[in-house]
């Protein structure tokens, strides 16, 4: 929200390049756990109003649901007044969806968010675990879909199957063209 930033902003928006942003909760690095109202949705407003497209990483979900605020309702009423000229400029990742806290919240955001909004990110390096996943207690995974997960070796694989087989629209992976212009290179 600094008005330094604009700059930045500015150049964004003039090659058309997205930003990627944190929303909600981050513990993976330490500016996240000391400055926690810096993954408040709502500094994106500067970005957004000039002309950037932001990704929004996690969808706004907690990581530690009993400690951290849920903010998925909210952000994904943000994202509607943001894109509700038709074309979409704030995206939300699905990075980090993977994460054993963070399971409860997906059926929530397959039920909430238009696919057209959502982009697949694996936030990598952090390890992508399989066996939160557990078949028929976690979202109707089966058992065949749980082990095909499990035996994936490569991490950004098992995350397409982690994800697919919570019922994520393969659109999401898709999406990814749009928000860095893939077409624009070929």
């Amino acid at each position: 929200m600094d008005e330094r930033h604009e700059e930045f902003y500015n150049a964004l928006s003039a090659h058309n390049m997205p930003f990627l942003c944190h929303v909600g909760a981050e513990y993976s690095f330490p500016e996240g756990i000391w400055k926690k109202e810096l993954d408040y949705y709502k500094n994106l407003e500067k970005a957004l109003g000039c002309s950037v497209s932001v990704i929004a990483a996690h969808c706004a979900t907690p990581v530690f649901p009993i400690v951290d605020k849920k903010m998925v309702k909210e952000f994904y009423s943000f994202m509607k007044d943001v894109n509700s000229s038709g074309k979409a400029r704030l995206w939300a990742d699905t990075s980090a969806l993977s994460l054993s806290t963070r399971l409860p919240f997906i059926p929530e955001i397959i039920d909430t968010f238009p696919s057209e909004w959502l982009v697949h990110g694996s936030d990598f390096p952090i390890p992508i675990d399989s066996w939160p996943h557990l078949p028929l207690v976690t979202h109707d995974i089966t058992p065949e879909e749980y082990i095909r997960i499990c035996r994936t070796k490569n991490s950004f694989d098992r995350d397409v199957r982690i994800k697919r087989a919570h019922g994520f629209s393969s659109s999401i992976i898709e999406n990814a063209e749009k928000v860095l212009r893939l077409k624009n290179y070929q």
